[in-house]
């Protein structure tokens, strides 16, 4: 299935077949479809989190060393790390419990454990978070993390020199909402916030103009940059348009 799931992910995604890899995929083997992409004052980098994935990994070998290639090829200019799944949430270990307490919650918990905040990549999640780190620490480059897989619509902050790292989530368009009984006992989770590298504490907050964590609506994001400054919206299909939010 994951065969036929990755040829039409290059035919869809990259516009190719799968004899036939874009420049931007840096492991031309194939192994990992980690890529990126360099424009004028911006780099988009999506390190493959499926390739090589595993019940106790992330990445595999050669995925990690695509994701360490594109991220020394960094120089000026933001950068858009797209993570398929978050990789600034809640401590998971806490919501996996959890899920045993709640009735007809065991479907996701695949999901979770998909997470990089999963008990089960807890190393691995340090390592991916050092490294966004040791770049958004340079002022020319600073990193914004774009997310979704968790069909909520969520942001959070990575505390980190120079300033907090952003990081904005939006669910797939077509994806029917989960419950609001699950979006609420996530939102309780997520207050408790979650420090993994010492000193630099993950908070998730509310979407500009919003009172809770998770808002379990379909809904896109908007980004947008005028004269080098960047801004962001949410689109929610019940609540229209969130207020902008400067990065």
């Amino acid at each position: 299935m994951f065969k036929i799931a990755r040829e039409f992910y290059l035919v869809f995604q990259f516009g190719s077949d799968p004899d036939g890899l874009p420049e931007s995929v840096i492991d031309q083997t194939g192994t990992s479809l980690t890529w990126h992409v360099k424009l004028p004052g911006l780099h988009v980098i999506a390190p493959d989190l499926r390739s090589e994935r595993r019940w106790d990994r992330v990445m595999g070998e050669e995925g990690w060393h695509a994701f360490e290639v594109a991220m020394a090829q960094v120089d000026a200019g933001r950068v858009l790390l797209l993570s398929s799944v978050p990789g600034l949430g809640p401590r998971l270990s806490w919501v996996e419990a959890a899920l045993n307490l709640l009735p007809n919650m065991h479907k996701y918990e695949d999901d979770l454990r998909d997470q990089w905040q999963s008990r089960a990549h807890r190393t691995e999640w340090r390592r991916f978070l050092e490294r966004l780190a040791e770049i958004h620490r340079n002022p020319a480059t600073p990193v914004t993390l774009l997310s979704g897989e968790i069909h909520l619509a969520t942001r959070a902050t990575f505390d980190t020199a120079p300033a907090p790292m952003h990081q904005l989530v939006a669910s797939g368009i077509s994806h029917p909402a989960p419950t609001v009984a699950y979006a609420l006992a996530l939102d309780v989770l997520a207050r408790f916030g979650e420090t993994p590298l010492p000193g630099k504490p993950i908070r998730l907050h509310p979407l500009p103009g919003k009172t809770s964590i998770y808002i379990s609506q379909r809904n896109y994001l908007v980004l947008e940059r005028w004269s080098g400054e960047w801004t962001v919206r949410w689109e929610l299909e019940k609540d229209g348009s969130t207020p902008l939010l400067q990065l």
